[in-house]
Formats: C-alpha cells, structure tokens, sequence
C-alpha cells in the first residue's frame, strides 16, 4: 500500500439515524467524521497543539488529509421510536429505542474508509495509530449518546485486527460499565429512561436519580413545578396523573428544590402525562429557558456505546450547566415558577452511576493503576 493512504474497514454494530436516509449510497459522512477524529488527535495525539507542518493552513487546526467514505450493499433501515402502537408492534422495521424523530436508521454490511495526505506521510502514521481507538470510544450520527451509530476497525490496509475493546476503553475512562443483552438499543432506552426520569410503562418505576438526590437531601424539579402549578395553575394541575404519592426523602424539614434532571441533559422542554389523554403525545408540555439564554441544549455527559450484544455506559465528570439557573414555563403561559432554580453544583457522576446501575445489572470495571 501507498504511504500516503490507508484504508480501514468498519463493521457496523447499531444503524445510523441520518437525515439522508432514503437516498441511495447514504452512509457515515466524511463531514462529520473528520472533524470529530482532528479533536482527537488534537487532544490525544498532539497534546492540544497541532504542530503548523500537520494542518492544512495556520488559520484553523483542520488536519492535512482527506476522506473517502464508501459502504457495501445496504443491509436495512429501520424507524425507532420510544413507543411503539399495537398497529406498528407486528412490524420488523419499527424497533424500540431513544429516538423521537421521523429520519431512518440505517443499517449496511461493512464500510471501507480511505484517508489520504498527498502532501504530509508523517501524518498518515499517527492515523494509524489513532483511527482504532477513535473508532471505539466515538459514535456517529443523531442519538449518538443513546448507541446509535456505532462502529469498531476490522482491518487496516485489509489485514485482519485483534484487539481487546474494552482494555482500549480502560484507556480513556477509569471505569466504565457494561452488560450483555438481546436487544441493546431497547435495553439503552429503558435503562436511560429510569437512570434520568423514571418509567411509567409497564409499571410505575422511580428515578434513579431522584433516588441518589432524594438521599442527599435535594428534591428535583418535578415536584416543585407541580407545588406551583396547583397554586396557580389549578385547572391545568387538575389534569395531571399520578402514578402514586410523591416520595418522601431523608429529611422532609431540610432539603432544597434544584433542576437535578438538567445533570443528565438539558432539553427544550418536559412533559407531564395526563389523567385522560386522548393520546400519547397528548401531555403538559413545560418549556425549559436558562436565565441568561445562553444555554438551549446541554448533551449528556454520558454515552452508551454497543459492540455486538455488549453495552458499554461510557461517562464524564465535565457537566459545563452545573450551577445554571433555569425556569420553566407552560407553554403559552406566564412563567410558573416565582423564581429560578440551579442544577445542583456539587455531583460527581461516577458516585451515581457506581449506586444506579448495579441497580440495573451492569459490572463495574476499572483500569489497572
């Protein structure tokens, strides 16, 4: 093979959701790919200085190469939804997991990945070096954090890899967590379901993130929304559901209400469910705004990525919206908070997800010091 390409060849182990995904050819693009893989090796190859002979100019730290992006016969599509209706249950192309939207996932055979630098071979070699584990720890497309678009190296230049994946992960996270399951995706929107919110199908389970709070003498947002909604909201309140009698925590003289599920993501807006909705998507929709509207969206600090059957829960302790202000207004209406309240500033995710997700079955492993 030239030194000035290299090829690397992708099994795809969950589809990609992309917004492409009824024309032909679509596949993982080179336009979100090569970004993402120069900050990796900004970060891990070049210690967050890429020296001047590896960029393509002085005015931004894209890296001298190019990529060629070609997939094999499409495998499938398929649509994913968080509910799925008695009418769509009989039919194999609509699956169980973390989506909302209306794009397809898709799914094909193998994927051939051509990177070339005419100009630079010296950055051919840290590619080499790189490409696999960037492989490993990132996911691709919409819903990349819930598994969605994820994919592992087979061969370089067509010579066979083996390598042990999880050691490779070791290498970026001091602990990760995993387990083995059937059906990986539906298993990640279940088990993300209750780790954040909780779930109310097929049974009423609480959050287990509620949970450690509740422990810790923090109360979330739920509550507090539903306290004012009833006080100055009563006809909209009385059309809530519940599902049982809130929860009582450690200390119900001593504790402070803060936007604990903005930890695990913030969104534009919550929903409530109601007593008689006509419908699913029939529900209270509460708009979510940051006091100083610089904050619309915040990605969890935690992504799950799947290899085979394997799901490995990958996490970080930088949560930039720790000690934010937010408020929450019904949509169409006056704020219904009198004040604003913060994402508690004081959460180390590890703690949790140490206490939560044995709850779940996973293992906890840990890097060799």
């Amino acid at each position: 093979m030239s030194n000035f390409k290299v090829e690397f060849t992708l099994k795809q182990h969950t589809p990609i959701i992309h917004f492409q995904s009824d024309q032909s050819g679509a596949t993982l693009r080179a336009s979100e790919l090569k970004p993402k893989f120069d900050k990796f090796l900004k970060k891990y190859a070049f210690n967050d200085k890429i020296p001047k002979e590896y960029k393509i100019s002085d005015a931004n730290d894209a890296l001298d190469y190019t990529v060629k992006i070609a997939a094999s016969k499409l495998y499938d599509t398929y649509q994913y939804k968080t509910y799925i209706s008695k009418r769509d249950r009989e039919n194999p192309q609509i699956k169980m997991g973390s989506y909302f939207g209306d794009n397809k996932a898709i799914q094909t055979d193998k994927i051939t990945i051509t990177i070339m630098s005419i100009n630079n071979i010296k950055i051919i070699e840290y590619i080499k070096k790189y490409f696999i584990d960037f492989i490993i720890i990132e996911n691709f497309g919409s819903r990349q954090n819930k598994g969605f678009g994820s994919f592992t190296v087979i061969k370089i230049d067509n010579k066979e890899l083996n390598y042990n994946v999880e050691d490779i992960l070791l290498n970026y996270y001091q602990i990760i967590y995993t387990m083995t399951h059937k059906n990986p995706l539906q298993k990640i929107q279940q088990d993300y379901q209750l780790l954040k919110s909780g779930s109310s199908n097929p049974q009423y389970k609480k959050s287990l993130l509620f949970n450690y709070m509740c422990n810790n003498k923090i109360r979330w947002e739920k509550r507090m929304i539903k306290e004012y909604m009833k006080k100055d909201y009563p006809s909209v309140f009385k059309t809530l559901k519940y599902e049982k009698q809130p929860t009582k925590c450690n200390n119900e003289e001593n504790f402070q209400y803060e936007y604990v599920r903005g930890l695990l993501g913030i969104t534009e807006q919550i929903e409530f469910l109601k007593v008689n909705a006509r419908n699913f998507k029939d529900k209270i929709k509460i708009n979510i705004k940051s006091v100083d509207n610089n904050i619309k969206r915040f990605k969890s600090p935690i992504t799950f990525k799947v290899i085979g059957n394997n799901i490995y829960v990958l996490a970080s302790n930088h949560i930039p919206v720790k000690g934010k202000e937010f408020t929450f207004l019904i949509k169409g209406e006056h704020g219904i908070l009198n004040k604003s309240i913060k994402i508690p500033e004081n959460f180390d995710i590890f703690k949790f997800l140490n206490n939560a997700l044995p709850q779940l079955k996973y293992k906890i492993l840990k890097a060799q010091k």
